[in-house]
């Protein structure tokens, strides 16, 4: 599956479930609420966390989407 529909997938859940991303340079992102994250297609993402930092990442470097305990 590619990187951009695993993405989708996780933010437009019926039921969201929070996920973190990490990133090839070992920055790990977290996503706690779909709202944080916009995303329209194609390779790059945009993302607020939880301390108000924004992050707007090219999907190449993700390597792994994992979701959170909680």
């Amino acid at each position: 599956m590619k990187k951009g529909e695993r993405l989708r997938g996780l933010t437009r859940a019926r039921r969201f479930c929070p996920f973190q991303i990490e990133l090839a340079d070992s920055t790990q992102i977290d996503v706690e609420h779909p709202e944080w994250i916009a995303y329209a297609g194609g390779q790059k993402a945009a993302i607020v966390d939880s301390d108000d930092d924004t992050y707007v990442m090219d999907l190449a470097n993700v390597v792994r989407f994992r979701l959170m305990e909680g």
